[in-house]
């Protein structure tokens, strides 16, 4: 089973080169089935504090 996970709501906090960190801070995502005869969405909404 392969799932698709997308996050919105990312905050960029620090850039290296090429490399970004991102931060976790109020974070909406969903978690999808990558298949399109067993199409699933679970949604969430997570408040992580540091």
């Amino acid at each position: 089973m392969s799932l698709i996970v997308e996050a919105r709501g990312l905050t960029k906090v620090y850039r290296r080169g090429r490399e970004e960190i991102y931060a976790l801070k109020d974070v909406d995502f969903a978690v999808k089935n990558a298949h399109a005869y067993c199409p699933g969405e679970h949604r969430a909404s997570s408040a992580l504090q540091p």
